[in-house]
């Protein structure tokens, strides 16, 4: 049976409406201009499907449709504030297992999301760190003289270092100090040579 159908009877309290039209609807689904009432919404959704159930029962126990006045006085049941709130609870309740469901459904591609997210910012990250060096090592040769200048520096440093140690060991040697001695001395071992 349509909503067109059903008697104004219990909805005479809703005033300017034709005799034709209910108002379950108003009753459940909260008028907040453009915002949608989802609790509303469902709420009434609620209230169809118990009125087709109660219609269904009722024509497999009689074996006929409701009469209006049979209508008007379940509709007239549902048009209470008790009535209301409870279906009105019944759908919040609906929708936070619906809205928790969905939510741990969505978790690891969520997480999948934030993590991949969060690698790209960080190999982003670590490229820049990267090519911020080169380029500080490539300003720092630059301002030195070169690749070559700087080879030629350490080939000299080089040979300074081991010239300084040739005369650290042979002025030993005219002391009287043998280095591989000492050496065998920190290591506990007896001289081999």
């Amino acid at each position: 049976m349509d909503e067109g159908a059903e008697t104004a009877k219990p909805a005479a309290a809703f005033s300017g409406t034709p005799s034709h039209y209910n108002r379950i609807f108003e009753f459940y689904a909260e008028s907040n201009g453009d915002d949608l009432d989802l609790v509303g919404l469902v709420a009434y959704a609620l209230y169809k499907r118990q009125k087709r159930d109660w219609i269904l029962r009722h024509q497999n126990e009689t074996g006929a449709r409701p009469t209006d006045s049979e209508m008007a006085a379940v509709i007239g049941n549902y048009l209470t504030e008790d009535m209301r709130t409870t279906l009105r609870e019944r759908a919040q309740d609906f929708l936070s297992e619906y809205g928790e469901a969905f939510a741990e459904a969505a978790e690891p591609e969520i997480v999948e999301e934030a993590l991949n997210s969060e690698m790209v910012r960080k190999a982003e990250a670590c490229q820049r760190s990267a090519e911020e060096t080169h380029a500080r090592i490539l300003s720092e040769v630059s301002r030195n003289g070169g690749w070559w200048r700087q080879i030629w520096a350490s080939l000299v440093s080089a040979f300074v270092w081991t010239f300084i140690l040739i005369v650290i060991l042979v002025g030993a040697k005219l002391f009287g100090i043998d280095p591989l001695d000492g050496w065998f001395a920190l290591n506990g071992q007896t001289e081999q040579h």
